[in-house]
């Protein structure tokens, strides 16, 4: 696999995002309480959730905890999104 173009790349951050946004909204969570329980800035965890910053291992792994889910579902779910 070559490369991913930064379109490509920001498609697929921007993919990411999204899931994270509906399972977000899904949870019915404030970022508040999704900050307290990752140990995440509230600032941190709305620019993840609405693709401002990006979501590294680190606060993909915090999330999904918080979410119920998995790293490796919502990047299969990405990267089948794109």
């Amino acid at each position: 696999m070559g490369v991913m173009s930064n379109m490509q790349g920001d498609k697929y951050s921007q993919a990411v995002a999204a899931i994270l946004r509906r399972d977000y909204e899904a949870s019915g969570l404030s970022f508040r309480i999704i900050a307290e329980r990752t140990g995440l800035g509230i600032a941190t965890v709305e620019r993840v959730i609405n693709g401002k910053r990006e979501a590294t291992a680190y606060y993909l792994h915090k999330l999904c905890e918080v979410f119920g889910t998995s790293p490796g579902a919502v990047l299969d779910e990405a990267d089948s999104a794109g």
